[in-house]
């Protein structure tokens, strides 16, 4: 059931933003989002406890948005997420993307240009 509650409900946020700091000149922000019921939310935050797939649980995403979200961050969190779900269709037909940009994440190719070039095709922006 958790994989079919990932497959169908979770939404994949990508940020990449100007980074003057970074050698490349971005910086790069993956997370998994779910959003719905507080009782369904805290369902799956204990069914990826099982799995050791930390997650942040907010009551109130923002003061514009005030519903519960479950947000799964760190490359590492994510990892064991893509390792968890096999390859399956999906609603929004993002996990394929999700897939790589993990995968260039986890091998620091996104901060090499190539890497964060395929991460801005994934974003659309290129």
């Amino acid at each position: 059931m958790l994989i079919g509650i990932l497959l169908s409900n979770s939404k994949m946020d990508l940020r990449l933003t100007r980074n003057n700091n970074s050698t490349i000149g971005y910086s790069v922000r993956l997370r998994l989002n779910l959003r719905g019921s507080k009782e369904f939310l805290l369902g799956v935050k204990r069914s990826l406890e099982q799995h050791q797939i930390h997650t942040t649980f907010k009551e109130k995403e923002h003061s514009w948005r005030p519903k519960p979200i479950l947000i799964i961050g760190g490359i590492k969190e994510l990892h064991k997420v893509k390792q968890l779900v096999p390859v399956l269709p999906d609603s929004k037909n993002e996990w394929a993307d999700f897939r790589t940009a993990v995968n260039i994440i986890s091998n620091k190719k996104h901060s090499q240009l190539e890497g964060m070039e395929e991460l801005m095709k994934i974003k659309g922006v290129i």
